[in-house]
């Protein structure tokens, strides 16, 4: 039985490159399951109290920034919003006045109203969805 072990601690130590000094240790052996597991749990412990100190450390090595003022940055976005919203509602106006001319110019002297009502037979496409036939 020893014989045994010793042959297939020889074969694993060879297969793996393991040095020939080495001592394994059985997983039938109750008394080295505990001790690892022991071991484990201390270092597990060891490594979140060095966490916890890097944590520390890093908070009071962080550089505190002047908050920014309050006042002048509200009114600078809030001027920043009417600008892109004046701009937008130009953009839009124009848009408007170009298609209305546009269809003017082509319906011989009556502009023809938008319809914002939903195509027949087109497929889904006016409401933005594909289908595909399977």
């Amino acid at each position: 039985m020893e014989q045994a072990r010793a042959e297939a601690d020889k074969s694993l130590k060879e297969k793996y490159g393991l040095p020939a000094g080495l001592a394994l240790e059985r997983a039938d052996d109750a008394g080295a399951a505990t001790e690892a597991r022991d071991e484990w749990v201390r270092g597990c412990a060891a490594r979140a109290g060095e966490d916890a100190s890097k944590k520390r450390k890093l908070a009071l090595e962080a550089p505190v920034l002047p908050a920014p003022p309050r006042r002048g940055a509200s009114a600078s976005l809030e001027s920043a919003a009417s600008n892109a919203a004046s701009s937008l509602r130009a953009r839009i106006l124009s848009n408007s006045a170009r298609r209305t001319a546009t269809g003017a110019s082509a319906g011989a002297g009556t502009a023809a109203p938008i319809s914002t009502a939903p195509r027949k037979g087109t497929g889904g496409l006016a409401a933005g969805i594909a289908l595909r036939k399977t």
